[in-house]
């Protein structure tokens, strides 16, 4: 026998990162141990299914409908019995790589050419569909094509997940350069109420961002992980106070975190609610 559970044990591990709810991994374990049913000639079928449907969640979860059906881009289709529009597949798999933004801004603007990686990640899928059906080819087929079907199935998937997540870094990568200098100015502009409790009067003499990190592209907004450090100047006492020696003036770097959101529609407007601003002062 070829060393077909070792490479599908390898690629099981590597598919697993993409899972996060419970519902998820518990789902994926029960389509593993169904693979280990070697010997029942519908074991590739049913695995092939239960993959398919597991996909299926994942997507759901990186794509809620209500999200997909507020973008600019949202066209649908009717599922058979519905009567209203559903997102498509193709439209799910650009709100996991993009959000909102527009189709025109990320081809034109950040120069990210999403429309072959879906179209490579939709072919990819179409293939996998075919082992969803019981015929010839795939129902008892034998131990070793078995496990190399169950093995390249497990390919497909991790390269589909991977596809996706690659596009969308890249994605954020550009994005994350068109907006720092925004999300900087926002944060010097921003009332500090932490520090400004603190002491009579402050000043902020300097902004010093150590990361930027887009935590996630919704319909409607770019939100970020944003950390870095403040350096301010405390002024305790009056001005009256530090003429006759009784103020005090101190320099004070302090840590920060911050998550601010810039409009899917004007990438300029970076808004930072004081509730998702917070230093470290202590």
């Amino acid at each position: 026998m070829k060393l077909f559970p070792e490479e599908i044990a390898h690629q099981s591990h590597l598919f697993q990162q993409f899972l996060e709810t419970d519902f998820e991994n518990k789902l994926f374990q029960a389509t593993m141990n169904n693979s280990y049913q070697i010997y029942n000639p519908l074991v590739v079928n049913n695995f092939a299914y239960s993959m398919r449907e597991l996909s299926r969640h994942i997507l759901s979860r990186l794509s809620p409908d209500a999200n997909v059906l507020s973008c600019d881009y949202f066209e649908g289709y009717i599922p058979p019995g519905s009567d209203g529009k559903r997102p498509t597949r193709r439209e799910l798999i650009r709100y996991a790589i993009q959000g909102g933004l527009e189709i025109n801004f990320v081809k034109d603007e950040l120069n990210i050419d999403v429309e072959t990686s879906i179209g490579e990640i939709l072919e990819s899928i179409k293939d996998l569909n075919k082992y969803t059906h019981i015929n010839l080819e795939s129902f008892d087929i034998g131990l070793d094509k078995s496990l190399s079907i169950i093995l390249e199935t497990l390919k497909q998937f991790v390269y589909l997940f991977q596809s996706i997540e690659d596009v969308h870094q890249e994605l954020c990568s550009h994005l994350r350069n068109e907006i720092e200098d925004e999300v900087i100015d926002h944060t010097i502009r921003d009332t500090i109420v932490a520090i400004d409790s603190i002491s009579t009067h402050h000043s902020i003499e300097e902004v010093d961002i150590n990361e930027i990190r887009i935590k996630e592209i919704s319909h409607n907004a770019v939100i970020f992980d944003v950390k870095g450090v403040l350096c301010v100047s405390h002024q305790y006492g009056s001005n009256s106070d530090l003429r006759r020696d009784d103020g005090l003036l101190i320099d004070k770097s302090y840590h920060f975190i911050a998550n601010p959101e810039a409009s899917i529609l004007d990438l300029n407007y970076v808004s930072l609610e004081e509730a998702d601003f917070f230093v470290e002062t202590h």
